[in-house]
């Protein structure tokens, strides 16, 4: 079970849920829907390929406001208020390296390790819905860190940010899944509730409204080539 295998189990366990493997000659394209209360606050085109690549395109009503993305070395922000893309340094570089590594939780744990992340076996622990579930936090050299927890198949079911201080007026929040998709092989979260960790009070929804994979264009990942 689970719950009392090794670590090393319990990655293998992981990666063979993940179906097929995103190949670095292919671009994971997903579009994101933000809902609160049943409406959409935000949409995200978000673009990943591995092992760090990531690009994320906001628009809020249905017109754009910012992008920003990591493309493996240098991060980089654009909004509607300029011309031309901001290179990322210190904390926001980092936040951006780290959300690469992550992948949209679509990587091998084991290769986040082969990018520099540690991963340390937490035990059985209660998720914002009070389930038990093997927790993993993963963390990166920049002190970004995250537990993640995994079912008896070896899915990513729910995470939260470890924050060394969490501010008093904001709440520690939980993305928890709720449904799993797969296209062309790929196991994919298609449907997820953001929740309070305190209160277990639903913040928003997070639904996955279109999925393609694209050919690879190393360019898209950098803002300054578009």
């Amino acid at each position: 079970m689970p719950h009392t295998s090794s670590l090393d189990a319990l990655l293998r366990r992981q990666s063979q849920a993940l179906g097929r493997r995103l190949k670095p000659n292919k671009i994971f394209r997903q579009t994101i829907d933000r809902q609160v209360g049943g409406r959409s606050t935000l949409e995200i085109v978000r673009r990943i390929s591995p092992p760090c690549l990531l690009r994320d395109d906001v628009s809020v009503n249905g017109k754009w406001r910012y992008s920003e993305s990591f493309d493996g070395t240098r991060a980089w922000y654009l909004d509607k208020d300029h011309r031309q893309p901001t290179e990322a340094t210190g904390h926001a570089l980092a936040a951006q390296r780290w959300a690469g590594a992550l992948l949209d939780h679509m990587q091998p744990l084991k290769q986040m390790q082969r990018l520099g992340c540690t991963l340390k076996d937490r035990g059985i622990q209660f998720t914002a819905r009070g389930q038990s579930f093997r927790a993993v936090q993963i963390s990166m050299l920049d002190h970004f860190a995250e537990t993640i927890f995994i079912d008896e198949l070896g899915r990513i079911v729910a995470h939260h940010w470890d924050l060394p201080e969490a501010g008093k007026d904001e709440p520690e929040l939980e993305v928890c899944v709720d449904e799993w998709g797969k296209h062309e092989g790929l196991v994919h979260p298609i449907r997820s509730t953001v929740l309070d960790r305190n209160t277990g009070e639903t913040i928003a929804e997070i639904i996955v409204t279109d999925v393609c994979l694209e050919p690879y264009l190393g360019e898209v990942f950098n803002l300054s080539a578009d």
